[in-house]
C-alpha cells in the first residue's frame, strides 16, 4: 500500500487539478493503467473488480482524486489561500466574495458556460462542478473538519456491496 501511495498516486496527483479537466477519452488510459497497477500490487486476479478491494484498503479511483483535488483547490479559494490568478477562475454564485457571510447560502460556486473550444472541460468548469455537486453539509465545514468530512464522503461513495456470485475477491477479503 506505501508503494501505491507513494509511486503511483504521487504522479496521478500532479497537477490533476488542471489535467484532470481532460476530456474522458484522453484520461481513459490512466484510469485502465491504474486498474491494472492496483491488481499487480496487490496480487488480484486479472479478471476481478476492485470496488471492494479499494473501499478496504481506502483507496481512491483516479477520477476521484482528481475530482478531491478540484474540491480541494475550490476549498483554498474560499479560505482565500490561493494565488489571484488561480483564484479568478472561481466566482462565489450571486457574485459575493465571500459566501461564507450570507447565512444559509448554498456555497455554490460559478458554474461558466461551455465554449466552443474547451466545452466543459475547462478547468474552470470541472472545479466548479465538482464543488457544486458536493451535499451543503460538507461545502460548509470549516476547514479543519473538511478533510475528514471529504474522507467520510468519499468512503459512502465507494461503499458499494458487490453483486459478483462466489466472488473471489469477496472471500479474499
Amino acid at each position: 500500500l506505501n508503494v501505491y501511495r507513494s509511486l503511483y498516486e504521487s504522479h496521478i496527483l500532479y497537477a490533476c487539478a488542471i489535467w484532470g479537466s481532460a476530456h474522458h477519452k484522453l484520461l481513459q488510459p490512466i484510469f485502465a493503467h491504474h486498474t491494472k497497477a492496483v491488481k499487480l500490487l496487490l496480487n488480484l486476479p486479472r479478471a476481478s473488480h476492485l470496488s471492494q478491494t479499494l473501499h478496504r484498503l481506502k483507496i481512491l479511483k483516479p477520477e476521484q482524486l482528481i475530482m478531491r483535488e478540484h474540491i480541494k483547490l475550490v476549498h483554498s479559494h474560499r479560505m482565500k489561500l490561493l494565488p489571484k490568478q488561480i483564484s479568478s477562475l472561481i466566482t462565489p454564485v450571486g457574485g459575493a466574495q465571500e459566501c461564507r457571510q450570507i447565512r444559509n447560502a448554498e456555497n455554490n460556486v460559478h458554474l461558466p458556460g461551455p465554449s466552443l473550444l474547451s466545452g466543459r472541460h475547462f478547468p474552470a468548469y470541472k472545479l466548479a462542478k465538482s464543488w457544486n455537486d458536493l451535499p451543503q453539509s460538507l461545502k460548509s465545514a470549516a476547514l479543519y473538519d473538511f478533510e475528514t468530512s471529504f474522507a467520510d464522503h468519499m468512503a459512502n461513495i465507494n461503499d458499494k456491496v458487490c453483486g459478483k456470485a462466489n466472488c473471489s475477491i469477496c472471500d479474499f477479503g
